[in-house]
């Protein structure tokens, strides 16, 4: 908690006015204020200036009077008049740059601040103030500096020693910030909010014992304190004392029936004690009364949790807000929303019905009865999540095949939709996205083929000739190939279309024709020459991986240390030196969403994100100026070859790259190169036993190697099919749960890459010994931790790798595939 500015009302000017009548205006006014009726004092004043507004003493005295009164612009008006007559009024640039900084305008603020320290350097005050508005304008440095001069001026000046162990905090230099805040303590013992300070900064520090107690000392001052029970909660949840967690936050909530933090942390508390409706109660509450990132992510994770046809009407509007503005990640919302879609009966049997007849598409007036494509299209849940997300349910992906093929019929036939089904056509739209997202990945039948090959003949031919094109037309083909394929494609931007067809024209001609703008001004930083590594070019240049179309906002930028300790509040590391910026290298980038996250995620992130693939680079700088995104630098580079870039970074993230590496540790050794002393690696690499186990990838693998089949797109669709239907769907059943099973990049990248190296965790214990890394933790769903915690409870950091690969050999597999985990290089 940051200590308020100490009071701000300006000292009254003093001094005697030779005109008698001014005079006793003047002391009247000052009278006045100093008895708290400021619009007596204000007419005072006034009366005084209109018989000589040449007074700076009371210009500066009527904005002190306006200050006190709320009136700031009047107020910072006066005072700039007071300044104008008199320039050397130390009183009157503070007290302007208090008015500033409430105003909200801080470089004018600390401007007027530094006016009055060149008069008066040695003004704790005015010290502690610009610390305030600097801090307030995200110098954390500055603010130090500022608050530690006014403490090393005025030793029991308290507000400064507290202000400055919270900036501190905030840099990440804990012992400096538990140290100021015990010098606070000193002065005042018995403040409540210091004991509540100095816990957080213990908390930060990984002595939870030691901030349980200073939280405690808080409490028995201010039994009401909800910020103090809610870091206790946050400390026991860390610690898995689920039960005192959940005491805490309801302590806190009852303390403050508007603490949206609380509700959305007790909400996760419940989420792991299995009360999946108490949890999404909870969550909704939060988010009435704070719409924040943070909380949107966890009403999704309570989601995912609930039996689908317990959730209410409420919820599934929620869910669709969930799914069009990417409140968390794209698979969580995907999977969410087929399961929603599917509790509904109407749709659930013919789900159930399109998968007992497939490889046939049954026509939807078998399906859905009469309605046929009108029952889907008044499901607002679907057609945002065909808009947004691939489908990644094997069932709804068959139902959606019928859909396509009766598009098409209709495109084939008189081409027309009636005037109220309108809605239908914007599920046809919505499809023609999906089928884009996915990369058209369901297969077809030969007589799709034929027709969709005389549909494009009949519009490639009236785009030759200018003839008119129906819009259903449009929308057939756009569901089967991209609209930039067609011959004279781009001329459909030149004709009216309705809104729901502009956005595919938008999506299919105009975005890739803008990531083709993007190629010749990338830059390479390294050429292209190991074997393997222009084998991997080649299949991210034709597929690159992923395709994505939203994704979550973190919320409010955090430091990087403060990031892992509120994510991994056990875990023992270093905090990075504090500075202005923090350097960080997305090494294998793909199309974007790793430097995107971090140049979002971290304060004073400056990201470099290089690839082998173009296609990938200008995929993920597209998406980078869709998000307004200034900070992250795109260039080509080989990994092999990076050493040679003459670059150092704080942060290096490589996640899902180094295994398809010729030699993943030679790459490894290449990136550690250019990490600087202290700073911290993301690391992502193929478990052995999740490849093998859980997906039946590697099982995957060997099928596709015995029955030849091609990396072509052709080629994954019959692969998909035959590995769904293998043992009468039984034997690669896992496979299908896989959200990369269904786009073709990403089951490309799944299961026909041409590089591929798994790992154990003995084997990433050895590697990160010979490398001089230390182990910080793995990124995972804090319900996996805590299944850990149950059955390793003697490893309180969660960082011994011997029991983490018992608990995975064991019954259950928290890794999924890919061990993710962040380590540090000594100092």
């Amino acid at each position: 908690m940051l200590e308020k500015s100490p009071e701000t009302r300006p000292d009254l000017a003093q001094g005697r006015n030779p005109n008698v009548e001014i005079d006793r205006r003047f002391r009247e006014g000052a009278e006045l204020h100093a008895a708290g009726k400021l619009d007596a004092a204000i007419a005072s004043f006034r009366e005084a200036l209109a018989l000589d507004p040449q007074l700076a003493a009371t210009h500066y005295n009527l904005g002190a009077a306006l200050q006190a009164a709320g009136q700031l612009e009047e107020a910072a008006d006066c005072y700039r008049k007071a300044l104008a007559l008199k320039p050397d009024q130390t009183r009157a640039h503070a007290s302007l740059g208090t008015v500033l900084h409430d105003q909200g305008r801080l470089p004018e603020a600390v401007e007027s601040y530094r006016c009055a320290l060149a008069l008066k350097p040695r003004s704790p005050g005015i010290l502690y103030n610009l610390g305030n508005a600097l801090r307030a304008q995200g110098d954390l440095a500055g603010a130090a500096a500022s608050y530690g001069e006014a403490a090393a001026l005025k030793p029991d000046f308290m507000p400064a020693h507290n202000n400055l162990g919270t900036a501190l905090q905030e840099l990440g230099r804990l012992d400096e910030a538990i140290a100021s805040f015990r010098r606070a303590l000193t002065l005042e013992p018995r403040a409540a909010f210091l004991h509540y300070n100095l816990g957080r900064a213990l908390e930060d520090r990984g002595e939870t014992d030691a901030a349980i107690a200073s939280c405690r000392e808080a409490l028995s001052i201010k039994p009401d304190y909800a910020e103090a029970h809610y870091t206790l909660g946050r400390i026991f949840q860390s610690k898995g004392s689920l039960a005192e967690a959940e005491q805490c936050y309801r302590r806190a909530t009852a303390s403050n029936p508007a603490y949206a933090e609380a509700y959305n942390n007790l909400a996760d508390v419940l989420s792991q004690r299995g009360r999946a409706e108490e949890a999404l109660a909870c969550c909704r509450r939060a988010l009435e009364i704070k719409d924040e990132s943070e909380f949107r992510a966890n009403f999704v994770q309570c989601l995912k949790q609930l039996d689908p046809q317990r959730v209410d009407a409420a919820s599934r509007s929620l869910a669709a807000r969930a799914m069009s503005g990417t409140w968390a990640r794209a698979g969580d919302l995907a999977v969410i929303a087929s399961r929603l879609i599917a509790a509904q009966p109407e749709i659930g049997a013919a789900l159930a019905r399109a998968a007992s007849a497939w490889p046939a598409r049954v026509p939807l007036s078998e399906l859905l009865g009469s309605p046929g494509a009108a029952a889907l299209a008044g499901d607002p849940l679907l057609r945002v999540l065909l808009e947004t997300s691939p489908v990644c349910d094997l069932a709804l992906e068959r139902l959606l095949a019928s859909v396509r093929r009766d598009l098409l019929a209709s495109a084939c036939g008189d081409g027309t939709l009636a005037a109220e089904q309108d809605a239908v056509f914007e599920l046809y739209c919505a499809l023609a996205r999906q089928c884009f997202i996915n990369e058209y990945v369901s297969s077809l039948t030969d007589e799709e083929l034929r027709q969709v090959a005389s549909l494009r003949e009949r519009v490639e031919f009236a785009l030759a000739s200018g003839a008119p094109i129906d819009p259903l037309q449009v929308v057939a083909i756009a569901a089967y190939i991209p609209l930039h394929a067609l011959s004279r494609g781009d001329a459909l931007l030149a004709r009216s279309w309705p809104a729901a067809l502009r956005k595919v024209l938008a999506q299919q001609i105009e975005e890739p024709a803008e990531e083709r703008r993007y190629r010749g001004a990338m830059p390479a930083l390294t050429p292209v020459e190991d074997r393997v590594s222009r084998e991997v070019q080649r299949q991210y240049e034709e597929n690159p991986y992923p395709r994505w179309v939203g994704m979550a906002h973190p919320g409010q930028p955090l430091h990087v240390s403060s990031y892992l300790r509120r994510h991994f509040p056990l875990a023992r590391f270093e905090p990075l030196e504090a500075s202005g910026t923090v350097d960080i290298l997305v090494a294998g980038c793909g199309t974007g969403r790793e430097p995107i996250d971090m140049a979002r995620q971290f304060v004073g992130a400056r990201v470099l994100a290089v690839d082998l693939s173009l296609a990938s680079l200008c995929y993920a700088r597209r998406k980078t100026r869709e998000l307004g995104v200034s900070n992250v630098e795109y260039a080509q580079a080989d990994i092999m070859k990076l050493a040679s870039i003459g670059r150092t970074f704080d942060v290096i993230d490589s996640v899902g790259v180094l295994h398809h590496l010729a030699d993943p540790m030679a790459g490894w050794r290449q990136l550690l190169s250019l990490l600087r002393p202290g700073g911290l690696m993301l690391i992502g690499l193929y478990s052995e036993t999740a490849r093998h186990d859980v997906g039946r990838i590697v099982a995957a693998r060997e099928f596709i190697g015995q029955r030849g089949y091609a990396a072509t797109a052709s080629d994954i669709r019959r692969c998909r099919e035959d590995l769904a239907a293998a043992d009468g769907g039984r034997a690669f059943a896992p496979l299908t749960r896989f959200s990369d099973f269904y786009t073709i990049s990403e089951c490309r990248d799944l299961l026909f890459h041409v590089q591929e190296h798994r790992f154990t965790l003995p084997q990433i214990k050895t590697a990160l010994g010979e490398l001089g890394l230390r182990f910080v933790s793995f990124s995972l769903e804090r319900d996996v931790f805590e299944q850990y915690r149950r059955r390793f409870p003697e490893d309180a950091m969660l960082t011994d790798l011997d029991r983490w690969h018992e608990f995975e050999v064991g019954s259950y597999n928290p890794f999924l595939g890919m061990y993710v985990f962040w380590v540090q290089k000594a100092r």
